[in-house]
Protein backbone atom coordinates (compact mmCIF):
# COMPACT_ATOMS: atom_id res chain seq x y z
CA UNK A 1 0.00 0.00 0.00
CA UNK A 2 1.34 3.70 -0.61
CA UNK A 3 -0.50 7.15 0.03
CA UNK A 4 0.00 10.45 0.37
CA UNK A 5 -0.19 10.37 4.23
CA UNK A 6 0.89 8.08 5.97
CA UNK A 7 -1.66 8.01 9.29
CA UNK A 8 -4.36 8.33 7.13
CA UNK A 9 -4.16 7.23 3.57
CA UNK A 10 -1.95 4.12 4.00
CA UNK A 11 -3.01 3.37 7.97
CA UNK A 12 -6.55 3.16 7.68
CA UNK A 13 -7.27 1.42 4.13
CA UNK A 14 -4.30 -1.26 5.52
CA UNK A 15 -6.11 -1.92 9.26
CA UNK A 16 -9.24 -2.45 7.39
CA UNK A 17 -7.63 -4.82 4.71
CA UNK A 18 -5.91 -6.87 7.53
CA UNK A 19 -9.23 -7.12 9.22
CA UNK A 20 -10.69 -8.50 6.69
CA UNK A 21 -7.61 -11.28 5.80
CA UNK A 22 -5.88 -9.45 3.34
CA UNK A 23 -1.67 -9.86 3.45
CA UNK A 24 -1.01 -6.23 3.60
CA UNK A 25 2.63 -4.80 2.36
CA UNK A 26 3.15 -1.81 3.15
CA UNK A 27 5.47 0.55 1.08
CA UNK A 28 6.96 2.87 3.53
CA UNK A 29 8.81 5.31 1.38
CA UNK A 30 5.89 5.66 -1.06
CA UNK A 31 4.19 8.12 1.32
CA UNK A 32 4.67 10.61 4.02
CA UNK A 33 3.25 12.72 6.56
CA UNK A 34 4.44 15.94 8.49
CA UNK A 35 6.47 14.82 11.59
CA UNK A 36 8.79 12.07 12.19
CA UNK A 37 6.51 10.98 15.84
CA UNK A 38 3.29 10.37 13.49
CA UNK A 39 4.73 8.49 10.93
CA UNK A 40 6.39 5.90 13.49
CA UNK A 41 3.38 5.41 15.18
CA UNK A 42 1.38 4.73 12.02
CA UNK A 43 4.20 2.11 11.12
CA UNK A 44 3.87 0.98 14.28
CA UNK A 45 0.40 0.37 14.25
CA UNK A 46 0.71 -1.58 11.56
CA UNK A 47 3.37 -3.65 12.15
CA UNK A 48 1.81 -4.47 14.91
CA UNK A 49 -1.70 -5.20 13.27
CA UNK A 50 0.15 -7.42 10.76
CA UNK A 51 1.62 -5.26 8.30
CA UNK A 52 4.89 -6.09 6.44
CA UNK A 53 6.67 -2.89 5.94
CA UNK A 54 8.96 -2.57 3.44
CA UNK A 55 10.97 0.04 1.17
CA UNK A 56 10.57 0.31 -2.37
CA UNK A 57 13.59 -1.75 -3.29
CA UNK A 58 12.16 -4.36 -1.27
CA UNK A 59 9.57 -4.59 -3.81
CA UNK A 60 11.13 -4.02 -6.74
CA UNK A 61 13.73 -7.27 -6.05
Amino acid sequence: MRGVVTEVCVAFPALSAIEEGFDVFVVTDASGTFNEITRHSAWDRMSQAGAQLMTWFGVAW
